[in-house]
């Protein structure tokens, strides 16, 4: 009988990552206890090395995963993308009939089309080619700029090739500039931001950022890896308008979210500023529709009359409990749990209990119910071993998940240490804002989680 590729690929993930388990068990053992200016041994250059083999054995088969992943797009799409690169051109050739210029040279793809034949001859050549390159890893936009050795060995990881080629890891190349956390590209030094934890953001990104922060509170404040970005430098590479922008919802975010008065009119809603609970009852009009609103039930303005129930945020209410739906303690808004434990972080960014809403920590109140914990267990398996562990190894995949469960019960967020990402090209959904993302997504060396890199660096 064959012997079954993926099974290969599963165990060989398997046996890298619990090397690189005992390889932390066994440096957690000897932290502290050596001097520092004792030169190292014989024995940590041979766990430093074992740690960059089984590292890049990882990084390899992640590779592999994306350049399967890549070939079955360019399989699927390839028909698609040359009828949209004949239509390109054909445009290009039209425009310059119009405007009495130089006919362009006809491409390939429009040859092919008028053959009817589009898409069919460049695609065996791109995946023989993808497939064949020889992989070279390099650091992330956090390395210094040294290198090392690259020392080449071969693994047989079963699929379309037969052979991949790794190399040691080497970081990038040094440059004058830094790269962006996000795009990778260089910066240079009038167009970038950096953060506290020293990530670079170029322009782009951080417009970017913005922009998307501008229409999600969970964004706010602007932070990467939880620590604060510097707001000055920040608006230093905004446009006048959205620096105007910026400021207001600035002032509007940093306003406790039970103090914020609206307007009441539902197609306007502008912000009208913070509500003291402690001052005497006033009309506030809006500058915008000219609405006046009550200070202090924050609806329309009621002279000469005692503020009412809303009747609207009741039946919301009631239809919350109902579904077993909580509230959050801080800004009110209410949520729903999916999936995960029973500590909630709001977009607000109050933490609290989902079962009894007290502020986490507080209560009593168990941390999971055991059917979600064991969803998340598997997923967080499927992010570690691919989607295809559970049929291609079964007792492998159930035995892992025993054991996520169980690490899960205990630190299900990584706690104060962060999480410790890493990059695995094959695309996936972010657990966080569940979005699809094609190409890649980051994961967590420890509790597994997958997370896009708007959620992993300024979400999270």
């Amino acid at each position: 009988m064959a012997a079954n590729p993926d099974l290969d690929r599963v165990t060989a993930r398997l046996v890298a990552e619990l090397a690189l388990e005992d390889l932390a068990a066994i440096e957690g053992r000897r932290k502290g206890k050596a001097r520092e200016d004792v030169p190292p041994t014989d024995e940590d250059v041979a766990m430093a090395e074992q740690l960059l083999i089984y590292e890049a054995m990882l990084q390899a088969m992640d590779d592999f995963r994306f350049a399967e992943s890549l070939d079955d797009a360019l399989e699927a799409d390839a028909r698609v993308l040359a009828a949209e690169q004949a239509a390109m051109d054909d445009r290009r050739f039209a425009e310059a009939l119009a405007n009495g210029q130089d006919l362009p040279r006809r491409s390939r793809a429009q040859e092919l089309a008028e053959q009817g034949c589009v898409g069919l001859e460049p695609v065996m050549t791109t995946v023989n080619m993808s497939l064949q390159r020889t992989i070279d890893f390099r650091d992330n936009a956090e390395s210094t700029g040294a290198t090392s050795p690259a020392t080449p060995s071969t693994s047989n990881l079963g699929g379309k090739t037969e052979s991949v080629q790794v190399h040691l890891p080497r970081t990038r190349r040094r440059t004058d500039h830094p790269s962006c956390i996000v795009c990778m590209d260089d910066i240079a030094t009038q167009q970038r931001v950096q953060g506290p934890c020293g990530h670079f953001y170029c322009r782009h990104c951080i417009r970017q950022l913005v922009a998307t922060a501008l229409q999600d509170e969970s964004l706010w404040p602007l932070r990467c890896d939880n620590r604060p970005l510097p707001v000055r430098a920040i608006r230093a590479l905004l446009d006048t308008a959205t620096q105007r922008t910026f400021d207001a919802k600035s002032a509007e975010l940093s306003t406790p979210a039970t103090r914020r008065l609206y307007c009441p009119n539902a197609t306007c809603s502008h912000f009208l500023g913070a509500a003291d609970p402690d001052s005497p009852r006033a009309d506030v009009r809006c500058p915008r529709c000219n609405t006046l609103a009550c200070s202090s039930c924050k609806e329309s303005a009621h002279p000469g009359a005692a503020c009412g129930e809303n009747q609207a945020a009741e039946a919301v209410r009631a239809l919350a409990r109902a579904s077993g739906w909580q509230t959050c303690p801080e800004c009110k808004n209410i949520v729903e749990l999916s999936q995960g434990c029973f500590h909630m972080t709001c977009r607000c960014r109050a933490q609290f209990c989902y079962l009894c809403a007290a502020r986490w920590k507080n209560c009593t109140c168990r941390q999971w119910d055991e059917d979600r914990l064991l969803d998340t267990a598997r997923l967080r398996v499927e992010n570690e071993l691919g989607a295809g562990a559970r049929q291609a190894a079964p007792n492998i995949f159930r035995e892992r998940v025993a054991q996520r469960v169980e690490r899960l019960r205990y630190n299900h967020d990584c706690g104060a240490d962060g999480h410790r990402w890493r990059k695995q090209y094959g695309g996936g959904r972010c657990e966080s804002c569940h979005h699809h993302l094609a190409l890649y997504l980051l994961f967590c060396r420890d509790c597994a989680m997958a997370a896009c890199v708007r959620c992993a660096r300024n979400r999270l």
